[in-house]
């Protein structure tokens, strides 16, 4: 028996052997781009894992994109909860933010959820806590791209060529994201990006860089990033700012609806065998650009101001230069083909002809395209550069791959994806910090096993691919028709509310009653911890309260007004004799100590 030398005592797998002319370094997992989804799988990795992984990125840094994409755009608050963050435990990001007494940065958006974090927040917390828990070989970063990946005949690796020049033998490799590409309107194709023409795609705008005072700026789009692109404009001084849409802007709380967070939606979603239909909800879900509480609140003053003017229901037809080349653009509107009624919606008017079908022109001197992104993997980098492992056809449908569900590999090769390509497999959560978890933990639990005996999860995917039936691609719309149109929401049917358990027919009648909307979540394990603050100070014999397995009701009934929180159905099960409250009279805070039946993070404290 030879011996192994320390260097390869950890490889399953027997390396080549070394020549004059390679120098092949060994790796057992590595992972292409330093993003959220990354460092959302190497926090929960096992350390011994942990201590066998590449991260390997072309900037060289953790969260690079994603930090440049915010500053750019000048974004203060995100749009997902703060109970979406990287790292192990899912209540850590809420208590270092109590730790460090930044609870003040939190926007109380959405009435029962969690509030949400600036990106500031974010970043730090990743950067101080979550990477630096990670031992230093992945506190590190290596800068490099990949050029070509080919497989290895030593026990399935994979053998991955570098733009340096290096080669680096794995036994997997991880797919964190793939980039996504601004979608640009066909009357944009030729002056967006391009010097002298004043056209500009929102990607490439630094807007700390922008000298905007007295300068009339057209955003072009109907989301988030449009309308954060709008504000600030005018925030800087602008002399006019208008933003068009094409359809009228829309009113969400999230991107995606709650019910994709959990089993309401998700369970009938894994049940369905036909990765067209799949995709066909996931595009239905993610459907049309939309805008969340506080934004809107913050562009309908803006437009009552006179600061932002709006245009929806208005395509741009053309943009072209006045006069010379010192002259401004005009911007030629129509409306909107397709669209049915009017167009105005809940904002201000500032629209002199909202619902016309008549053209307008625009007299400007920049225009900002935000008309969102798209998502291609099989189009893009690294999936370009696969060809050489030979993967089963019928791979892709509609650009995505059909990655086994519950590792996320794809079939025939040690190739795992993260992120939007997850999307057959993950929903339309897919990418998005909330999603980024339940990912990262069905290819964790998959890379633990690496070295177990039996089938690996490569060769199972490809099975079940080849026995599959083929999709029903006549599900798949077009690109160009992707989206539904606009139509007003349907009027809710009124629901029974569901009766109080606690009896409080002692309370004196003329006692104010007020219910409590607003709590902050911290769930460790299996204990989950609600946290309300009171107006007025309550001992523990001033509170009462009902457990049930899926319910929860609290009275807290002080001299001035007696406060209410009622959940009559909760996210999931909880054991009522462990649960239980405490109190600070000092700080005025009330905690609900809740014992869950599982360690199983719950993303919101309401089920459906």
């Amino acid at each position: 028996m030879h011996e192994r030398s320390a260097s390869t005592a950890m490889l399953p797998f027997d390396p080549p052997p070394p020549t004059a002319s390679r120098q092949m370094e060994e790796c057992r997992v590595v992972i292409l781009g330093a993003e959220m989804e990354a460092l959302q799988l190497v926090s929960l990795l096992p350390r011994s894992l942990q201590q066998q992984c590449m991260v390997l990125d072309h900037a060289g840094s953790w969260l690079s994109r994603w930090t440049t994409a915010w500053r750019g755009l000048g974004i203060q608050h995100l749009r997902s909860p703060v109970t979406h963050h990287p790292g192990p435990e899912p209540g850590a990001f809420s208590a270092w933010i109590e730790k460090q007494g930044r609870s003040g940065e939190l926007l109380e958006a959405v009435p029962g959820y969690s509030p949400l974090p600036t990106a500031r927040l974010l970043e730090d917390y990743c950067l101080s806590k979550v990477v630096k828990a990670l031992p230093p070989c992945l506190q590190r970063i290596r800068q490099d791209t990949l050029e070509r990946v080919e497989p290895t005949p030593y026990q399935g690796g994979l053998t991955l060529h570098l733009g340096s020049g290096a080669e680096v033998l794995t036994r997997a490799l991880v797919v964190s994201r793939v980039d996504s590409r601004p979608l640009i309107p066909p009357w944009a194709a030729d002056l967006v990006d391009r010097e002298g023409t004043a056209v500009r795609s929102a990607h490439r705008l630094r807007l700390a860089e922008e000298e905007l005072a007295g300068r009339s700026v057209a955003v072009v789009g109907g989301g988030m990033t449009s309308v954060t692109l709008a504000l600030a404009a005018a925030a800087r001084g602008a002399r006019a700012v208008t933003l068009v849409a094409r359809r009228p802007l829309r009113q969400a709380p999230f991107e995606v609806g709650v019910g994709w967070q959990g089993p309401k939606l998700m369970v009938p979603f894994a049940g369905q065998p036909d990765p067209a239909t799949r995709l066909a909800a996931c595009r239905a879900a993610r459907a049309g650009a939309t805008i969340n509480g506080p934004a809107w609140e913050v562009l309908a003053a803006a437009v009552r101001r006179g600061d932002v003017a709006v245009r929806e229901g208005r395509t741009v037809e053309r943009v072209a230069r006045e006069g010379d080349a010192g002259g401004g653009l005009e911007v030629r509107l129509e409306a909107t083909r397709g669209l049915h009624g009017a167009c105005a919606s809940a904002l201000p008017a500032s629209d002199p002809s909202p619902g016309s079908n008549e053209g307008e022109s625009l007299t400007v001197d920049e225009v900002w395209v935000a008309c969102g992104a798209a998502t291609v993997p099989a189009d893009s980098a690294p999936f370009t550069v696969l060809d050489a492992l030979s993967l089963p056809g019928g791979l892709f449908v509609g650009g995505y791959p059909r990655c086994d569900d519950a590792s996320l590999v794809l079939p025939g090769a040690p190739v795992y994806v993260l992120g939007r390509t997850a999307m057959l497999a993950c929903g339309p959560t897919a990418g998005t910090l909330g999603g980024n978890r339940e990912a990262a933990k069905r290819v964790a639990a998959s890379l633990a096993r690496l070295d177990m005996a039996g089938e690996k999860a490569w060769h199972a995917a490809a099975g079940k691919l080849q026995a599959a039936p083929a999709p029903r691609l006549e599900l798949l719309p077009p690109p160009e028709a992707e989206g539904a149109m606009w139509q007003a929401p349907r009027k809710k049917v009124p629901v029974a509310r569901e009766p109080d358990r606690i009896d409080v027919s002692d309370l004196p009648p003329n006692l104010p009653r007020k219910e409590l909307g607003q709590y902050r979540m911290i769930d460790e394990g299996f204990d989950l911890t609600l946290v309300l603050q009171l107006e007025e100070p309550v001992t523990k014999d001033q509170v009462r309260t009902a457990f049930d397995w899926q319910s929860l009701e609290v009275w807290a009934v002080g001299q001035i007004q007696a406060f209410h929180l009622h959940v009559p159905k909760l996210w999931g099960r909880i054991l009522p004799g462990k649960c239980g409250i405490k109190v600070n009279v000092r700080t005025k805070k009330l905690f609900v100590c809740l014992y869950k039946e599982t360690d199983a993070e719950w993303r919101y404290l309401k089920g459906f």
